[in-house]
């Protein structure tokens, strides 16, 4: 294949790949496409939840939801925790939510949950 210095191509055509990336690719991912992942997700979405009422921390979380939204801690502890900020006058105004994803353990919930205790 010959490239041209003066031609830009930003549009990616048809690649050929292996046979062994195309079966790696037939694969699905257990990870993100099982149902125990999406039980693993909404469990500890429930855990959060369950945890800052204990606390006495405002949270609201819709049955079969994975996010969790909360009264706003300081800004010290939203930016430490990367926290996305939300606002909605209904439920007190400043807020912020936390989307339970694989990676959110409760390990790193409990955390969280220690710094909002303080």
């Amino acid at each position: 294949m010959q490239i041209k210095k003066d031609h830009l191509n930003f549009a990616v055509g048809p690649v050929m790949m292996s046979d062994e990336i195309m079966k790696l690719g037939a694969d699905p991912v257990p990870y993100f496409r099982t149902k125990d992942f999406s039980a693993l997700m909404l469990e500890n979405a429930a855990y959060l939840k369950k945890e800052m009422d204990k606390i006495g921390w405002d949270a609201w979380l819709e049955p079969m939801s994975n996010t969790v939204y909360f009264k706003a801690p300081s800004r010290a502890v939203a930016e430490k925790f990367d926290l996305a900020p939300d606002w909605d006058d209904r439920l007190g105004g400043a807020l912020a939510h936390i989307v339970v994803m694989q990676h959110v353990t409760k390990e790193l919930l409990d955390i969280l949950l220690a710094e909002l205790s303080k």
